[in-house]
């Protein structure tokens, strides 16, 4: 499987950007540390363990992108929403 490039957030989903250009979204209900999250907590955040997880320092929050994926869908190509803006790890802006 393809690696995640970069992740953003639209009010209500969290987007995995894919090194191949696909996108999948999960939907923020079901991640309750993001979901209560400031928008400006969501915006900082790294890769961790290698690459296969997601670390975000502000709200001590860790999730194993495979885990993520399982609960995702994927979104058709041109069928991106990005809202809240597209962000690459510790939060700068792509």
């Amino acid at each position: 499987m393809t690696k995640m490039d970069y992740l953003s957030f639209t009010p209500s989903h969290l987007q995995l950007h894919m090194e191949d250009g696909s996108v999948y979204r999960v939907t923020l209900t079901i991640l309750p540390k993001l979901h209560t999250a400031a928008p400006h907590q969501r915006e900082v955040w790294e890769f961790s363990a290698a690459g296969a997880g997601i670390h975000w320092p502000l709200i001590d929050e860790d999730l194993s992108i495979s885990a993520l994926l399982r609960d995702a869908d994927l979104l058709p190509a041109g069928n991106v929403t990005n809202s809240a803006g597209a962000h690459t790890p510790a939060g700068r802006p792509s």
